[in-house]
């Protein structure tokens, strides 16, 4: 038997018969609050890393810290969505969550400059803003 007839044959078996992936058990979404949970626990875990990462760019003896924080920000616009994504069990799109994220603290940051010492409520509600379009947006990508 020639081998393209041995493929076509092998291929027509796997196309008639169910594949494992399409039998398996459905799991449920987990609900919101543990996507904002996960966000949470992602989020502090990103701006802790993410504020060592920065240490080493600071001024002498930390007097501005702009290394340390610029770091830490940076951490948590990554593990916000990094954290909703994993309690999802990676069902939405990560691309869409971490760009969303991005620019919703993008948004904050910018509502802030513009404000000035007025800002700082816009700061404060960073966090809050990208982990509330983080778990908007998984929930609206997840493949169902």
């Amino acid at each position: 038997m020639p081998p393209i007839r041995v493929v076509l044959v092998l291929l027509l078996a796997l196309a008639a018969g169910p594949l494992a992936a399409q039998s398996a058990p459905v799991r449920p979404a987990p609900p919101a609050w543990s996507l904002a949970a996960g966000g949470a626990a992602g989020g502090v875990v990103g701006f802790a890393a993410g504020s060592l990462l920065g240490a080493p760019f600071n001024a002498d003896h930390c007097s501005d810290c702009n290394g340390t924080l610029v770091g830490g920000l940076a951490g948590l616009s990554v593990g916000t969505p990094l954290g909703v994504h994993l309690a999802d069990g990676r069902r939405g799109n990560v691309w869409a969550v971490l760009g969303g994220s991005a620019a919703a603290g993008l948004g904050a940051s910018l509502l802030a400059a513009e404000l000035g010492a007025d800002g700082t409520a816009v700061q404060v509600s960073l966090p809050a803003a990208q982990l509330l379009s983080a778990v908007a947006i998984e929930m609206f990508t997840r493949r169902r």
